[in-house]
C-alpha cells in the first residue's frame, strides 16, 4: 500500500468522522434554534413548549442553508377567540432565517379538544346555533326556539367538506320536538331565519386567517375533537401581505 494511498483512506477516513460529528452537532443544535423561532414568530412565552422533529439528514440541507424535512407541534396555542388547540406544521424544507426566504411543501393543522369548539359552532353556523358536538362524524348543532307554541329544540346534522379553500357544509337529519322534519318544512316555519344551517352552504373563512393560509380539510373524531388542515404560502413569514387577512370575493365566496 503506498502512502498516497494511505493518506487517502486516512482522509477520507477524517472526513467520515467530522461528518458525523457534524451531523450530530446540527441535530442537536436545529430543534432549539428552530424553537426559539417558532416563538419569536408567534410571540410564545420564552418557556412555551415547542417540539421540532428533523426528518432525515441534517447536514446535507444545512449546506445548502436550509432545514428539512422538519415537524413543529406547539401545544396549547390560542386561535379563534382564545381557544386552545394544538398546532402541528411540516415542511419539506425551511431556510435558516424563515422570514426572509421560501418555505417548500409547507403545510399545517389545528386540532381543537371537543370542549373547545363552541366558536367553531358559531362560525359554521354563522351564528345561529345555541349550541353543537361532534356525533357520529358530523358536525351536530342545535337552536331553541319557539315552535309549536312552546320552546323547542331543533338539532342539524351538517356534513363538513372544503373545497377550493371554502367550507362546503351540508344538512343531512333535521329534527325538532322529536319528529324529524324537511328544511323546507322548517325555514317555512321559523320565516328564513335558520336557512344558514337549514340549506347546503359554501362558505368562504378567507377573511379570518392570513391571506397565506389556504384551508384543505376539516376533520371530525369520534372523541368530538375538529383538525383543521391548512397548506402554508412558501413566503408567509417573509411576505407580509401573505401575513394580513384574505379576503372573500363575495359574501359567502
Amino acid at each position: 500500500m503506498t502512502k498516497l494511498f494511505r493518506r487517502t483512506l486516512w482522509t477520507i477516513a477524517v472526513l467520515a468522522v467530522l461528518a458525523s460529528v457534524a451531523e450530530l452537532v446540527l441535530r442537536a443544535l436545529i430543534p432549539s434554534i428552530v424553537a426559539a423561532q417558532v416563538r419569536e414568530q408567534m410571540k410564545l412565552a420564552p418557556d412555551a413548549v415547542v417540539e421540532v422533529q428533523l426528518e432525515g439528514p441534517a447536514l446535507l440541507p444545512a449546506i445548502a442553508g436550509t432545514v428539512g424535512p422538519i415537524h413543529v407541534r406547539v401545544p396549547d396555542v390560542s386561535v379563534l377567540q382564545s381557544v386552545s388547540t394544538t398546532l402541528e406544521v411540516s415542511a419539506r424544507s425551511v431556510p435558516f432565517n424563515p422570514g426572509t426566504g421560501w418555505i417548500d411543501g409547507a403545510n399545517g393543522s389545528v386540532l381543537i379538544p371537543a370542549p373547545s369548539i363552541g366558536p367553531l359552532i358559531s362560525l359554521l353556523s354563522q351564528g345561529v346555533a345555541d349550541s353543537g358536538k361532534v356525533s357520529e362524524n358530523v358536525l351536530e348543532v342545535s337552536k331553541t326556539m319557539q315552535l309549536f307554541g312552546q320552546d323547542t329544540t331543533m338539532s342539524v346534522e351538517l356534513s363538513l367538506s372544503v373545497d377550493g379553500g371554502k367550507v362546503r357544509i351540508e344538512p343531512i337529519a333535521i329534527q325538532a320536538a322529536g319528529f324529524d322534519l324537511t328544511a323546507s318544512q322548517v325555514n317555512e316555519m321559523t320565516g328564513g331565519t335558520l336557512e344558514s344551517i337549514l340549506m347546503p352552504q359554501e362558505l368562504c373563512v378567507r377573511d379570518r386567517m392570513p391571506a397565506g393560509i389556504t384551508l384543505t380539510g376539516i376533520q371530525l373524531y369520534p372523541s368530538g375533537s375538529v383538525r383543521i388542515s391548512a397548506d402554508l404560502a412558501g413566503d408567509i413569514l417573509s411576505n407580509p401581505s401573505q401575513q394580513k387577512p384574505g379576503v372573500c370575493d363575495a359574501p359567502g365566496g
